[in-house]
C-alpha cells in the first residue's frame, strides 16, 4: 500500500498569527517540524493537535525535555 504525503510549510508575520493556524492547518495525524520552538511554548499548542511534533531551535539552552 502507497500512502500519500504533503508537506505544508507555514510562514506568518508574528507569533500570534502563528498560533492562530494550528486549528486550522494541523491535524491528529500530522507530524510537525517546528523550527525555531525556543521555549516551546507554541511546541506545546502544536503537541495538542498532531501525532507528533519535534521542535528545534539554534539557542538549545531554552528547550526542555
Amino acid at each position: 500500500m502507497t500512502e500519500n504525503h504533503t508537506t505544508t510549510i507555514i510562514v506568518t508575520q508574528n507569533v500570534a498569527e502563528y498560533r492562530a493556524t494550528v486549528p486550522v492547518y494541523i491535524n491528529r495525524s500530522d507530524v510537525v517540524l517546528e523550527i525555531g520552538c525556543g521555549a516551546g511554548k507554541t511546541t506545546g499548542i502544536l503537541a495538542k493537535h498532531c501525532r507528533e511534533v519535534v521542535g528545534i531551535d539554534k539557542g538549545g539552552s531554552l528547550l526542555e525535555a
